[in-house]
């Protein structure tokens, strides 16, 4: 453990490597913990998991303490978990998807203001806080409730505590500020997106309603305001896919979608394709080519979800879908396959064939992160989403959406 000795300015206390407590069952994973000084009585602290080989999750608690008698209430996004027990006065807000706690005192100034962040959104971390003797915990749970089925061999959790003698309600904005920074990084998201929906041919397609006449209907689009068009699931019915080829298609069955493009582009729409078939090598070529590399079997469909643990999956993905973007020109894809790429427990997994990858998340970033790299050289703005938001995306030339894989 290496630590950076600091000492609170607002009052006498030292935040050093003894206030940072790791609990629970590690093995067999180490255990690293970094202490940091981010700026004057800011610090982060990095609690860093490895194994030699891939392991389940562990279950562990990381624990902050903090001097009880500085802390006058307390304030919380969320509501309390069952393990917190204190007798401070509280502030609960059920209104965030992630966990910030500040203590403070009676005329509100920040005491401590406690946050955390890791790689899967803190979906597997709970909080809460305990008082021991005369101290608070602010304490950290992670993997109790829905571990990921994924087995890891390595985890990093980072944690923001905040001793600035300043506003509580800033002390919350720059940890939320800190939680996000990230996200922010990736893009701008449009202030307009609440009004702008996306329109998705899902419903027509799959009624079977013909091309000819969705398209007659597009130029009402413009009147509610639609700003882009999902071609969703429906289209292969139109585009004839030569299943003993590698996704190629047949052009002269493309001749309708071609029209349809069109009209979209004409209109000043962006044109937006769900194409979520490739990863799951229900293709005769791809099942020979890829057989053995798979994570699991979709039954009734009778297809193989890919691997992406090996190098030649993930660059089979990324070329598929950088031919098609090439050749099609339309401004984006839905990538909502990507939640497929789990294992389910009880599957029964194959013989190692030369995986680059053990750990299947990491696998997945990385193809996230090279797809992300093809398509935008072929389409700087390119959209790469998992799922649209209720509204849809608002992609403008000045204002693009948020870039998310």
């Amino acid at each position: 453990m290496s630590i950076n000795r600091g000492v609170c300015s607002s009052f006498d206390y030292f935040f050093d490597e003894s206030m940072v407590i790791v609990e629970g069952n590690m093995r067999p994973f180490t255990v690293t913990v970094d202490v940091v000084e981010q700026s004057k009585d800011r610090y982060r602290i990095k609690v860093y998991l490895h194994s030699i080989s891939p392991a389940p999750a562990p279950v562990f608690s990381v624990k902050v303490k903090f001097p009880r008698d500085k802390v006058n209430q307390l304030w919380n996004s969320q509501t309390w978990s069952n393990k917190s027990h204190f007798t401070l006065p509280s502030y609960d807000r059920s209104a965030s998807s992630f966990a910030i706690i500040s203590g403070l005192t009676l005329n509100d100034q920040n005491q401590i203001t406690f946050t955390c962040r890791d790689r899967f959104d803190s979906r597997f971390i709970s909080t809460s806080v305990q008082e021991e003797g005369d101290s608070l915990d602010f304490c950290l749970d992670l993997f109790e409730d829905n571990p990921p089925l994924t087995d890891l061999q390595e985890y990093e959790v980072e944690l923001m505590v905040d001793l600035r003698n300043i506003s509580f309600s800033d002390a919350i904005y720059d940890a939320s500020k800190w939680r996000l920074e990230d996200k922010f990084a990736e893009g701008t998201a449009s202030v307009d997106t609440t009004k702008v929906p996306v329109y998705s041919t899902w419903y027509p397609m799959n009624r079977n309603i013909p091309l000819e006449n969705i398209t007659r209907e597009l130029d009402s689009l413009k009147t509610f305001n639609f700003k882009s068009i999902l071609v969703d699931d429906g289209w292969q019915t139109l585009v004839k896919m030569k299943i003993d080829s590698v996704y190629e298609y047949d052009e002269q069955s493309f001749a309708t979608m071609g029209t349809f493009s069109d009209k979209i582009k004409n209109l000043g729409l962006k044109y937006y394709m769900w194409y979520s078939l490739p990863f799951k090598g229900g293709n005769p070529l791809v099942s020979q080519k890829f057989e053995g590399k798979y994570i699991r079997y979709k039954a009734p469909r009778q297809l193989y979800v890919l691997d992406p643990r090996y190098a030649d999956v993930r660059k089979h993905l990324i070329s598929t879908y950088s031919s098609f973007i090439k050749e099609w020109g339309f401004d984006g894809f839905w990538f909502d396959f990507l939640k497929d790429f789990y294992q389910k427990n009880g599957t029964e997994l194959n013989e190692d064939l030369g995986k680059d990858y053990l750990d299947l998340d990491l696998a997945v970033a990385e193809l996230k992160k090279r797809m992300s790299a093809r398509l935008m050289a072929v389409n700087p703005s390119v959209f790469l989403g998992q799922d649209f938001e209720a509204v849809g995306p608002n992609q403008n030339k000045e204002q693009d959406l948020l870039k998310v894989l």
